[in-house]
């Protein structure tokens, strides 16, 4: 799933980003994160918000977007980001960051199309992100982005992806140092990635699917506050 961060201090701007991706990726399935200010994304990115794309308007309240892409998104990135603006006099200082399009506003459709195929391809020429696992005496390389979440059953460890399911025997600990932040472990035979995590209830989670995630009581609190820290800006 691509997971894609905007940040505009204009709702109107947010809701035209939205609106615009939705016209643009019809059949791509993808995970907004919206926010109206530098400090609530700088959060979420605290919290292991590693978008595969970054929509940023130049003049925010607070800071620069060109320094809020540098301080984020240094080189090396897969972060691709696209620059926004009303201001022309911000044409030439986008090149103090890496990026891979700017676009003025008012945004047009075409314009944004283009940013937005550009941002695709040099995401998906970059190498994925894997885990190493072993299944009898085969090593098999299972991209991050792929795993729904990770499930111990007795001395079986099974990977739900999104292309099906692989089993190896290991345990959720000899893994769980390999995982990256927004990977949550909500239950003691459960470890989620946040990004298809669509909702949270008192004791599960709900997936993108409607699967649900069992949340253990002793797990609760930290469970939920890693989701409102992954998923929502703060305030």
């Amino acid at each position: 799933m691509l997971n894609i961060a905007l940040c505009d201090d204009e709702a109107a701007v947010l809701r035209q980003l939205q609106q615009l991706l939705a016209e643009a990726l019809p059949h791509t399935p993808y995970h907004i994160h919206a926010f109206s200010s530098p400090a609530a994304l700088a959060h979420a990115a605290g919290h292991g918000l590693a978008p595969d794309i970054a929509i940023l308007d130049i003049r925010l309240e607070g800071q620069n977007g060109i320094q809020l892409a540098r301080q984020l998104f240094p080189d090396p990135t897969r972060t691709q980001v696209i620059f926004i603006t009303g201001y022309l006099e911000f044409c030439s200082s986008v090149y103090e960051t890496a990026h891979v399009y700017f676009l003025l506003k008012p945004l047009e459709a075409d314009a944004f199309r283009r940013a937005l195929e550009k941002a695709l391809a040099v995401h998906r020429a970059l190498p994925a992100q894997c885990l190493t696992v072993q299944t009898g005496t085969r090593l098999q390389r299972v991209p991050l982005a792929s795993i729904r979440y990770l499930e111990s059953q007795g001395r079986k460890l099974v990977f739900h992806c999104q292309e099906g399911e692989l089993t190896c025997y290991a345990s959720l600990a000899d893994y769980l140092p390999r995982l990256p932040p927004r990977f949550v472990q909500c239950h003691k035979s459960f470890c989620v990635n946040l990004d298809y995590v669509a909702a949270l209830e008192t004791s599960r989670l709900i997936l993108d699917r409607d699967e649900p995630i069992p949340i253990s009581q002793a797990r609760r609190a930290a469970t939920r506050q890693r989701f409102l820290d992954y998923a929502l800006p703060p305030g």
